[in-house]
C-alpha cells in the first residue's frame, strides 16, 4: 500500500463530494473518503515513529521501507482535506 495513493486518490472523493448534487451520492464519497483515511491509518502509519512509510508492505519478511517526508506531506494533505470537507456531524 502506497502512502502517495492517499494524495491521488481521497482528494478526488472529496473534491467529487463537492461538485455532487444528489444527497445521497455526496454522503457516499464523503463516507468513502473518512474510510480511506482511517484505513491508512489503521494499514500503514507507524504509530512508534509517528509517521507513515512511503509504502508498507503486508507479506511476511518484506523489506522495511524508509519514512518519506514527501509521502507524509501527502498523507496530511488528504487527511487535512478530509476533514475541512466533512460535515462537524459526520460520524467518522
Amino acid at each position: 500500500t502506497w502512502t502517495d495513493d492517499m494524495f491521488m486518490g481521497i482528494p478526488f472523493l472529496i473534491y467529487a463530494a463537492e461538485s455532487a448534487s444528489d444527497i445521497k451520492e455526496k454522503r457516499a464519497l464523503q463516507d468513502e473518503a473518512a474510510r480511506q483515511v482511517l484505513g491508512y491509518f489503521k494499514h500503514v502509519f507507524d504509530s512508534k515513529a509517528g509517521l507513515f512509510p512511503h509504502v508498507k508492505h503486508h507479506q511476511v519478511g518484506a523489506p522495511k521501507v524508509p519514512y518519506w517526508s514527501r509521502a507524509n506531506g501527502w498523507a496530511l494533505f488528504a487527511t487535512s482535506l478530509t476533514l475541512q470537507h466533512l460535515p462537524e456531524t459526520h460520524p467518522a
